[in-house]
């Protein structure tokens, strides 16, 4: 089974056609100011990992915050995200944080892959969590579609994570 697909987007230089063609987007509003966008999607994940006030007031479906972000009133979705751009931490430390107490309703890990052995551990996590999205950064051979994960991210012009997979590419994978 294929996760759903998430266009992340982190600039507003694209063809705006892409709205009418899918209808899950992630706006990283760290990146760019396109919070005007939100609208346009049925599904929308509005990201601002480096200023969380920054999301107060957005009409977005979720709110993806850093583990370690201060709360927000709002009435979407909480996602909390433990990114790590450097390695895979410890199955101790993942799991840590997919069992930790929070005001999340999903669990998002975003991690780099630099072996076999990374690749394993996260897929290894599936079965910890029903609300979960896993993605392995930096390796193109990661399994990203062939996962449990309720949805991976793909590209859509400008690259918003290392490894990211252009989604017309993705959209092939899955047909």
């Amino acid at each position: 089974m294929f996760p759903r697909i998430c266009i992340s987007l982190g600039s507003s230089d694209f063809d705006q056609a892409i709205f009418k063609r899918h209808d899950f987007f992630e706006f990283r509003l760290d990146l760019a100011e396109i919070e005007d966008l939100i609208p346009k999607a049925k599904i929308s994940i509005a990201t601002c990992h480096c200023d969380p006030k920054k999301l107060i007031g957005i009409n977005s479906s979720y709110i993806d915050l850093d583990r370690k972000s201060e709360k927000i009133e709002t009435n979407a979705l909480i996602i909390r995200s433990l990114h790590d751009f450097e390695k895979t931490p410890p199955l101790d430390q993942l799991l840590e944080f997919i069992h930790g107490e929070d005001d999340s309703q999903i669990k998002k890990i975003a991690c780099k892959i630099n072996s076999p052995a990374d690749t394993e551990t996260l897929l290894s996590l599936h079965d910890e969590r029903d609300n979960l999205v896993i993605v392995g950064m930096g390796d193109p051979n990661f399994r990203r579609l062939k996962t449990k994960s309720l949805w991976t991210y793909a590209s859509y012009g400008l690259k918003t994570a290392p490894g990211q997979i252009e989604f017309d590419e993705m959209s092939l994978c899955t047909e």
